[in-house]
């Protein structure tokens, strides 16, 4: 089965990168630009269960090696140029950013910001979300090939309780008093989004038209609380925590279901160039801050130019960087054909897999064992040799 890019994902990726860059860049008018990382993590929940899915009812079982082969290919490039820029800047301008480097390529950053072992607002400081999503790429596809063994209705709660489980642990750790730096940037405290994107996919069934119909109601909800700058007490801050994962996964839900309105705002160019390029865009753009930041020149000026450098360096990472290792890992894998086994997955009635554009799949019929999912896909011979 091809892997399909949905334009609406791509679309809202825009969004919640445009939400993060600007709260970043103009804190005081978007003081909570960080739910677009929220929207992100629910995306990828959505996109990364997808792909293992689809690999499961391409390839018959699911094949860490050749998940883990894509994820590398996809991050680690422009990760590095990012973070070999920043060591050198940091060195010719006299503010080296060497254990923040350290952190970020070891994807602990997360950690480091959640119990304070590196200084705040430092250059790659927005690395803890890619932590994070590292971190899951790690667990989430040994998890799934466990609950592959299970019914499809215990499997679907199993991650919905997860989810639950992770809402319920920061929802007491907020209220007893626990530091926002440890709640905001742990695993354990910011998964849950994840999770939700997991579980839309696995559920595997078309929304309800009206889910689709009301897409403005978490759009204005999350709308008012980028924008909004209370709910700063303990209780306040867990209700908002809980909410933003909630409408986020609405929204995601809304672009993958039947058309509204939503679907061809989603489809600007603009936004579906910005949605292509939201990685690059999400990394550069805040050392490019950091660095332009100390300038003494006026902020009218100051704010185009940080605009400009985050679009040349993004485009340039895209262009240069992301697009030529995708191109070799497609070849890779081109040359390392897994076995090529007939498609094995239950029926599917409402074809939601064969509709390009939608996100969510019927559940495979075909369970993947562990020792199966732990093969080298370089290993197994193509389809019809010994």
């Amino acid at each position: 089965m091809a892997h399909h890019a949905i334009p609406e994902i791509d679309g809202l990726r825009a969004a919640a990168v445009g939400a993060v860059i600007a709260s970043h860049l103009l804190g005081r008018y978007f003081p909570n630009g960080g739910v677009g990382v929220d929207l992100f993590f629910v995306i990828s929940g959505v996109v990364i269960t997808r792909s293992l899915v689809q690999d499961h009812q391409r390839l018959g079982k699911i094949s860490l090696p050749r998940f883990y082969l894509k994820r590398v290919y996809r991050i680690i490039p422009a990760l590095w140029m990012l973070v070999g820029s920043t060591i050198c800047i940091g060195l010719l301008t006299g503010r080296p950013q060497m254990w923040d480097a350290a952190a970020t390529l070891a994807s602990v950053m997360n950690w480091a910001r959640a119990f304070g072992w590196l200084g705040s607002g430092d250059s790659l400081a927005h690395a803890w979300s890619l932590s994070v999503e590292e971190q899951f790429y790690l667990l989430w596809p040994l998890g799934l090939v466990l609950l592959l063994d299970a019914r499809r209705a215990s499997m679907l709660w199993v991650v919905a309780g997860v989810a639950v489980s992770i809402a319920l642990w920061r929802t007491a750790l907020t209220l007893s008093g626990v530091s926002v730096p440890r709640l905001y940037n742990g695993l354990d405290t910011h998964a849950d989004g994840l999770m939700l994107g997991c579980f839309l996919t696995l559920w595997g069934r078309r929304p309800p038209h009206w889910v689709s119909a009301a897409w403005w109601v978490p759009a204005a909800i999350l709308s008012f609380l980028i924008l909004y700058t209370g709910l700063s007490a303990s209780f306040g801050r867990a209700l908002r925590w809980d909410l933003v994962p909630l409408m986020c996964t609405w929204i995601v839900l809304a672009a993958l279901g039947p058309p509204t309105l939503l679907h061809p705002l989603l489809r600007l160019p603009v936004l579906q160039w910005g949605g292509t390029r939201s990685y690059s865009l999400y990394l550069w753009h805040f050392p490019i801050h950091y660095y332009l930041d100390p300038w003494r020149f006026p902020f009218p000026a100051k704010l185009p130019l940080m605009i400009v450098l985050t679009l040349a360096a993004a485009e340039a990472s895209y262009r240069w960087v992301e697009q030529p290792f995708q191109r070799r890992a497609k070849a890779r894998l081109a040359r390392n054909p897994p076995g090529e086994a007939e498609p094995r997955f239950a029926p599917d009635p409402a074809g939601l897999a064969s509709r390009e554009g939608h996100g969510l799949l019927p559940f495979p019929a075909r369970r993947t064992s562990v020792a199966d999912a732990l093969v080298p896909f370089a290993l197994v011979p193509p389809a019809g040799k010994p």
